[in-house]
């Protein structure tokens, strides 16, 4: 892969992990929030789904072909989801 290549799917990963976060905060009625902070969350989303679905061997919801990648939106969206409903909890704990 070149430099290029790596760059593209780079820019593809920031995208999804974009709208992966949009669609949580659209799940969460939540008007407030950056770009920033969405795709963060499709990030951690994404990282934490993929640790959930692959030690316990359950299947690839809804993928898409990134290159060589195969992203398993169906599970970052409920790694997303799960992340938004920890730090929920945690911040009504403090309060």
């Amino acid at each position: 892969m070149t430099l290029i290549d790596i760059l593209v799917l780079l820019l593809l990963l920031l995208l999804v992990a974009g709208v992966i976060g949009a669609i949580n905060h659209a799940l969460w009625h939540r008007a407030r929030g950056s770009v920033v902070l969405a795709i963060a969350v499709g990030l951690v989303g994404g990282l934490l789904g993929a640790a959930l679905a692959t030690p316990l061997g359950l299947p690839r919801i809804v993928t898409l072909p990134v290159g060589s990648l195969h992203l398993p939106l169906g599970w970052a969206l409920f790694g997303a989801v799960v992340s938004v409903v920890l730090v929920r909890m945690e911040t009504r704990r403090r309060a």
